[in-house]
């Protein structure tokens, strides 16, 4: 993997609120580019400095990054600021996993559905939730999750396979403008079994079925994701 660094040391431009806006604002812009792993907005208001550092898995796609529209903008708005380039030969830590492909621990990839149209479900979960297609084949498809490097896959049910007709499965996505998601879904005529909703044990969850009956809990559960909950 390869770092990125850099830094605008602005002076008496230095404004810490506009910048922090500015990263709020500019962030979404980043979350598609081609082999980052990661970008974490940086703000030294002793220094009065502003910057950024990426994570990129090779070098290539940092010189692309560099050579993009994108930074040229930010160049253009405040300046050529001085960029540091560093090789990674190690990364650890409890995010480790999710940068490293394969993971070097046992790790979720992803789940399957049976669906008996998959154009019909491909609708639902690209068209409706988001989901980025992968790859399509007769009768097969493969997603990614809008948000975290999940994958779902839908295959074609055969004719003679029974499709869930209880609770024993429900898929969760965990999204933090909830609500929001959920209005754009009911607008588009989606039905719910629950709309959002703040359950005992501290989370907000909707439920819903996709076309083929396979229960979907949207949910929020913020810091309390990976802590006991009182049930």
């Amino acid at each position: 993997m390869h770092a990125l660094l850099y830094l605008w040391d602005l002076g008496d431009r230095f404004d810490a609120e506009a910048l922090r806006r500015r990263a709020i604002e500019r962030g979404p812009a980043f979350e598609r580019l081609p082999g980052l792993v990661s970008k974490t907005f940086v703000l030294d208001e002793e220094g009065r400095r502003f910057g950024g550092f990426y994570i990129w898995r090779n070098p290539e796609d940092a010189d692309r990054f560099l050579d993009s529209d994108l930074f040229a903008s930010s160049v253009a708005s405040m300046g050529a600021p001085r960029v540091q380039r560093f090789e990674i030969p190690a990364f650890v830590g409890p995010a480790a996993d999710a940068m490293v492909l394969p993971p070097k621990r046992l790790s979720f990839n992803h789940a399957m559905i049976y669906a008996r149209d998959v154009d019909r479900s491909l609708a639902f979960y690209s068209g409706r939730l988001g989901f980025e297609l992968i790859e399509r084949d007769d009768g097969y498809a493969r997603l990614t999750a809008p948000g975290g490097g999940s994958t779902l896959a839908i295959h074609l049910a055969e004719a003679d396979r029974e499709l869930p007709r209880s609770e024993g499965i429900r898929l969760y996505f965990e999204i933090e403008e909830i609500d929001r998601l959920c209005d754009r879904l009911a607008e588009a005529g989606i039905a719910f079994l629950q709309p959002p909703k703040e359950m005992p044990w501290g989370w907000r969850h909707a439920y819903l079925k996709d076309p083929d009956g396979h229960e979907i809990s949207i949910y929020r559960a913020g810091e309390g994701r990976f802590k006991a909950t009182s049930r």
